[in-house]
């Protein structure tokens, strides 16, 4: 398993908005999967990126997911 970064951007009175989750999975397409679950509105575009330095230091067990603050 892998963390993975998805990032969820929609249209929010008429400008851009969007929100980050981690996402323990196996794949890309599985954590896209698991933060759509979660999501409040319909994303026009999503990015999905591998973080590599995270590890075990996460907490997330395998399937699990966590919003991230905004930074």
């Amino acid at each position: 398993m892998a963390i993975w970064i998805v990032r969820a951007t929609w249209v929010e009175d008429e400008t851009d908005a969007s929100e980050q989750w981690e996402v323990n999975a196996a794949t890309a397409q599985e954590a896209m999967q698991e933060a759509a679950l979660r999501m409040r509105f319909q994303p026009h575009h999503v990015e999905v990126r591998r973080q590599l330095d995270a590890g075990d230091k996460t907490g997330l067990a395998p399937g699990q997911a966590r919003h991230r603050p905004a930074r």
